[in-house]
């Protein structure tokens, strides 16, 4: 419920030490299900994450397909709508080299201040 959803519109959302007999990675291919609920149901958005949040797909209108390395500016873009970041605020974003600079666009045009990491996640504790 942190983000504003109920838990009625949440699958998968109970941590377990299989991941329930499913792939942890939310992907394409392992997260065929979810891709599908968009694209044939009432759905216009479908965000999935592994146990520890490193692995991350968005899927939009009519099961259009987001590459990971987005999924920062798209949130970034949408933080006015999305409740929990209404309600927290958000003070800046990271990135790291390798992936995409749109964040850098977005981070920009919201006056959220970004910064670049070396790739690793030790990079992004502080």
């Amino acid at each position: 419920m942190k983000l504003g959803v109920s838990d009625s519109r949440t699958v998968n959302c109970v941590p377990k030490d299989d991941f329930g007999g499913l792939h942890p990675d939310p992907n394409l291919i392992y997260a065929a299900d979810l891709i599908n609920a968009v694209k044939n149901g009432p759905y216009a958005f479908e965000a999935a994450f592994d146990g520890d949040r490193d692995r991350n797909m968005i899927i939009g209108k009519k099961a259009f397909f987001d590459h990971p390395s987005n999924s920062l500016a798209v949130l970034t873009t949408n933080l006015k709508v999305i409740p929990y970041f209404i309600k927290t605020r958000i003070k800046g974003c990271a990135r790291s080299m390798s992936t995409y600079a749109a964040i850098d666009r977005v981070a920009k045009k919201t006056n959220i201040e970004g910064f670049q990491v070396p790739t690793g996640w030790k990079y992004f504790a502080n």
